[in-house]
């Protein structure tokens, strides 16, 4: 049985996808791997990010 789930967006037609530009240093983008923080960071700024990309969409 195959594990993990789909791809946030995958099969969505293209414009409704959202990007999200986000510029990071490079070493703390370092430093966050090496504490294992990357990923809970970058959806972090993401779920702070989307109310203003979508009301700027509207």
């Amino acid at each position: 049985m195959p594990r993990g789930g789909k791809r946030l967006g995958a099969g969505r037609p293209s414009e409704d996808k959202v990007k999200v530009s986000v510029t990071l240093d490079a070493d703390l983008v370092e430093y966050l791997r090496t504490q294992g923080q990357l990923s809970q960071v970058l959806n972090a700024l993401v779920r702070k990010s989307l109310p203003a990309v979508i009301k700027e969409a509207d």
